[in-house]
């Protein structure tokens, strides 16, 4: 009688859980749940420097730049024998798994054996581009004045057989992806999307804890009906994701790709462009760029005060989120903080931040900028000020 009244329940259980409707997408992958808005803009030749910022960097809008790189050294001459022989001896930071795990590091590995063995494993090459590289690669002229020469944070090469597959997240930073080999599928969502930000479930590094592959509506219901947009870099291309959009990108074949990360900037500097380059040399490599980490320290710092009340912060309201991402080490001292207010009025602004040299940053607080947290231990993200943007596919 007992057992009789279990199976009746069980299966009373069992129905209900079949009737029951869920959202579309549900446990399906990321962009089940309707059909995209189409796939970004794309141009096929690469626009002067002031029209890329004006039209895409300004205005956030990500853009393909079709066979950018076309006719260069890296595409023509990059293959797995020419590296080994050109820059095998090279140190590179090597994952050990496809599908990004954010918990497990990266190893120290020679380049020449991580291409002996890369394509049978599931090694994922993801490190600075090794300087012998960055001599061979080209600098686009999109990125060639106006501010650009001056914000750069690093040059990154990702590298493996292929199948991999990021978490859903966006970057504190500009970025500039290249395709030298392979293809790259990937989606994006409008940073603006109003409440979309609470999906980045891990502040500490800007990214969602979402299974990608079977995104679960009812603990993210934020995906039910949020537009999204596509595009597809293969050789040649490039992929410009603007700061804070929100991404998910697998790649196929044999995958090679470098990307530029850049501090964003608020204005084009005209005069940058006036430079005059030394000598006979009228295309830059990435080997003729510098790094400043100091300038995108700035713009966290200052991104900070705008997020707190008023737009001004004291010491003892800053140093508990100003933090190592990894350590949680926190980062700003008293010393560091009376270097930064200068009138010494016991308080910081974003223009006064804004007028500090990137020097005095770098000095006074030790850590590069991508290890830096400055959401401290509270992991919560106010949404953007920006209105929506509500950009249809032409748009786009």
């Amino acid at each position: 009688m007992v057992f009789a009244l279990l199976l009746t329940l069980y299966v009373f259980l069992v129905a209900s859980r079949a009737d029951r409707e869920f959202p579309r997408g549900h446990l399906q992958p990321l962009g089940s749940h309707q059909p995209s808005e189409g796939s970004i803009r794309e141009l096929d030749a690469i626009p002067s420097s002031e029209t890329f910022y004006n039209d895409f960097i300004h205005s956030s809008r990500p853009v393909l730049l079709r066979n950018a790189l076309r006719s260069s050294f890296p595409l023509e001459k990059w293959t797995d024998d020419y590296l080994k022989i050109r820059h095998g001896d090279a140190v590179v930071r090597v994952d050990f798994s496809k599908q990004e795990n954010r918990d497990l590091h990266a190893r120290p590995y020679v380049f020449s054996d991580f291409l002996e063995e890369y394509n049978r494993s599931e090694f994922y090459l993801i490190d600075t581009l090794p300087d012998s590289m960055q001599e061979e690669f080209p600098l686009l002229s999109c990125l060639s004045c106006g501010g650009f020469l001056t914000t750069f944070q690093d040059f990154g090469m990702w590298f493996s057989s292929g199948g991999t597959k990021s978490s859903f997240h966006f970057d504190t930073v500009e970025n500039l992806n290249c395709q030298v080999s392979g293809t790259k599928e990937w989606i994006f969502i409008n940073k603006t999307v109003p409440g979309f930000h609470d999906v980045i479930d891990h502040m500490e590094g800007d990214f969602s804890s979402v299974n990608v592959d079977a995104v679960d509506m009812i603990e993210f219901p934020q995906f039910q009906n949020v537009p999204w947009w596509t595009a597809v870099t293969r050789p040649g291309d490039c992929v410009y994701v603007p700061y804070k959009w929100f991404h998910y990108v697998k790649s196929l074949e044999r995958n090679l790709a470098v990307n530029i990360w850049w501090t964003p900037f608020d204005r084009f500097n005209r005069s940058d462009c006036q430079i005059i380059l030394d000598g006979e040399k009228n295309v830059l490599t990435l080997s003729d760029c510098h790094f400043t980490p100091g300038s995108q320290i700035r713009f966290y710092v200052a991104e900070m005060i705008g997020r707190h009340k008023g737009e001004r912060m004291t010491f003892e309201e800053m140093h508990p989120l100003l933090i190592h991402e990894h350590t949680g080490k926190r980062l700003l001292n008293v010393q560091g903080f009376s270097a930064l207010d200068v009138d010494e009025n016991g308080y910081l602004t974003r223009d006064e931040v804004n007028g500090v040299s990137v020097e005095i940053f770098e000095q006074h607080i030790e850590a590069p900028p991508g290890e830096i947290n400055t959401y401290g231990a509270s992991g919560k993200m106010e949404d953007d000020d920006d209105e929506p943007m509500n950009l249809s596919h032409n748009e786009l």
